[in-house]
């Protein structure tokens, strides 16, 4: 528990906390902003086959082995009409046979199995969004009855994130919150300080209660955990489509997995133009 010291020292006074609360309200709406203005152009998805050239990195098939995820009816309010399950992945790719983590995934059927072409895997952006609850909260209506017929939709909470073994850093919501500095971006030396007091305070936090899962919850290690993903659901291409961050995640996985991706809707709104409510060109 922070003390009144501990406050003073991330430069709070009475009312403090209050505007802490403004601030983090903002961002959590800016950050559902970027989600829902977010769109995937309806153009289709040019194939990527670099099996055969020299240098690409051929993904973790031979080292990893292959996961599967069980299915079943989601039973958790919000989530109607899902099919949930999880997948198992190695906690450190450098240590393939070692430890594992469960990264809890949803389904969403294609509504004409049998014409099928694949799945699209979504990520919402943050970092730290859910995919899951984007799934259900737009998937069934994100995209085309066209497209919605011919793909599923998969969405996961990525690693240390929400469902996924979740990074726990405070006790209480209230000492979370002091992460935050009472102002959007610092100006001055005495904001800066305060900046710095905040950011150091979360380091110390995590360092000390996070556990093993904050030193693998990179974009690489997403990226891989994705791949796993795309072999489970018995895909031979992968298909992406990722919002704000989740497009970052999307370059990570081509670079990374080079040979099974196919395709990247990649879509980048400027925090200003989406701010001033002007669209993005």
């Amino acid at each position: 528990m922070v003390g009144d010291s501990g406050l003073k020292r991330l430069g709070y006074g009475k009312g403090g906390l209050h505007l802490r609360r403004v601030v983090l309200t903002f961002a959590l709406t800016m950050a559902m902003v970027f989600t829902t203005a977010s769109s995937v152009s309806g153009s289709e998805p040019a194939e990527v086959d670099l099996l055969e050239q020299e240098g690409v990195d051929r993904g973790i098939e031979h080292f990893v082995p292959k996961a599967r995820i069980k299915w079943r009816t989601c039973d958790e309010v919000g989530l109607e009409g899902l099919e949930c399950g999880s997948i198992r992945v190695p906690l450190d790719y450098d240590r393939p046979h070692g430890r594992t983590i469960e990264v809890q995934v949803a389904w969403l059927a294609a509504t004409d199995q049998a014409n099928k072409l694949g799945t699209i895997f979504l990520n919402p952006g943050g970092p730290g969004g859910s995919g899951i609850d984007s799934v259900a909260g737009a998937g069934p209506n994100l995209y085309t009855d066209e497209l919605r017929a011919k793909y599923d939709l998969v969405g996961f909470d990525p690693r240390g994130i929400a469902r996924s073994k979740p990074l726990r850093c405070f006790d209480t919501f209230e000492e979370a919150l002091l992460s935050f500095p009472p102002f959007a971006f610092p100006i001055g030396d005495e904001q800066e300080a305060i900046e710095k007091a905040a950011t150091e305070y979360l380091a110390e936090a995590c360092e000390e209660d996070a556990g093993r899962i904050i030193r693998h919850m990179s974009t690489a290690n997403v990226a891989r955990d994705m791949n796993m993903m795309r072999r489970a659901v018995g895909n031979k291409k992968l298909n992406d489509a990722g919002y704000s961050y989740g497009s970052f995640l999307g370059a990570g996985l081509f670079h990374l997995i080079v040979s099974v991706m196919r395709s990247s809707a990649r879509t980048i709104c400027r925090t200003f133009c989406m701010a001033a409510n002007s669209g993005c060109s």
